[in-house]
Formats: C-alpha cells, sequence, structure tokens
C-alpha cells in the first residue's frame, strides 16, 4: 500500500494536479478521486529510514513552491513533519520519472500495486495539457534564496552534517566564481583604460606636429 500511495503522487505530479488536504476527514485528495489517509505511510522514507506520511509527501508539494524559508514557516505553523532538504531531491527525482530506485524508495509491489496503477491511469487521460503549465517545484526550489537553503539544511534534526558540508562547499565554489569573475571585469577595464589613454596620446601627438607644423610654415 504504501509503494501504491507513492506511485500515485507521482501520477498526479505527471498530470499537473496537486493534491488537497481533506482536514476534516484527515485524507489527501488527489484527482482521480482516490483519497489517502493523512497517517498512511508512503514508499519514501527519510535517511533513518523513517517513512514519510502522505500527509507530510502531500504538504511539501502544496508548499515547497514558496522556497524552503517559506516552506519550513508553514510546516512550523502546520506542525507537520517537512521533507528534509536533502531528501526533497529524491523525492522529485522519482516524481518527474528521473528516479526509479534508491535507497529510500520502498518500490516493492503490493496489495494496492493495482489500485495504484488504475489511479496513474486516471491522472493521465485528465488534462493532459495541464502538465505543460504546471508549476515546476523542482525548478522553483533551485531558485529559492541561498539563506533560505542555509536554515533548511542547519535546522535538519539528524546528527548529519554531510548536508552542512556540501553547502559550504557550493558556498565557496560560487564565491570562487565570483572573484573570478571581478578579477576578469577589473582586467578588462584596465585594458579599455589604457587603450583610451592611448588613443588620446596618439591624438595629442598628431595635433601638436600638426600646430608645429603649422607655425613653421608660417616662418
Amino acid at each position: 500500500m504504501a509503494a501504491a500511495a507513492l506511485d500515485a503522487f507521482r501520477a498526479s505530479y505527471a498530470a499537473g494536479a496537486p493534491p488537497t488536504l481533506q482536514e476534516a476527514e484527515r485524507t489527501v485528495a488527489l484527482k482521480s478521486g482516490a483519497t489517502l489517509a493523512f497517517a498512511a505511510p508512503t514508499g519514501f522514507t527519510d535517511a533513518s529510514g523513517t517513512p514519510y506520511t502522505c500527509h507530510e509527501v502531500a504538504f511539501f508539494l502544496m508548499h515547497g513552491t514558496k522556497g524552503q524559508a517559506g516552506y519550513i514557516k508553514e510546516c512550523t505553523q502546520g506542525k507537520v513533519k517537512r521533507v528534509a532538504f536533502i531528501d526533497q531531491r529524491v523525492l522529485l527525482a522519482y516524481l518527474k520519472g528521473e528516479l526509479s530506485e534508491h535507497k529510500q524508495l520502498l518500490l516493492g509491489a503490493g496489495p494496492g500495486a493495482g489500485a495504484a496503477a488504475g489511479a496513474a491511469a486516471a491522472l493521465g487521460e485528465a488534462d493532459a495539457g495541464a502538465g505543460a503549465a504546471a508549476q515546476d517545484v523542482g525548478a522553483l526550489l533551485a531558485e529559492a534564496a541561498p539563506l533560505a537553503d542555509r536554515n533548511s539544511v542547519l535546522l535538519c534534526s539528524r546528527k548529519d552534517f554531510s548536508p552542512v558540508l556540501q553547502l559550504l562547499s557550493s558556498l565557496r565554489r560560487e564565491d570562487d566564481a565570483a572573484e573570478r569573475r571581478r578579477a576578469e571585469e577589473a582586467r578588462r577595464e584596465r585594458a579599455e583604460r589604457a587603450a583610451r589613454e592611448a588613443r588620446q596620446g596618439n591624438r595629442f601627438e598628431r595635433d601638436t606636429k600638426g600646430a608645429l607644423a603649422g607655425q613653421l610654415g608660417d616662418h
């Protein structure tokens, strides 16, 4: 059933149909008409092996477009466990069809596999053109502010500092690239200034020689 829920989310994402939350019933509603219990586990786990629930995955798909800072704020206000920053990439890659196997994806066939296939077919037929207009959560996350990314990593509850090291390495590369751009711009400005001064010097020399020749001619 867990794998079936994840497949249903994948079909919903492919169709550009974000899930909705039915708070009264404590269920996630998909455009196919299928509903998933908030507390039901998905086939997607965090790094410690704890499955994310349908509520947590749906909440990410609904609010992840706000960037890391906005998403963390929504999770805090709603008291919802957030999908960790490093886990988001795995989830999005699977939903986009870019990933079929991963240690955090429990995709073994189960009794709900048939229902998931039916949900996928129904969602695939509904609004086939909606996917092109749907917002790409992954792209928007990639454009999140660097400060938001820093916060999301440092708020990670697990004692795994590899994301911090990865972030610092990425920021260092960005700083190095910016420094190279500044150095190149400074070099180009010096070259242009030298060229302007050379042109002005040549023009002054020609004018001086012309004036001198005119004076000699008058004599």
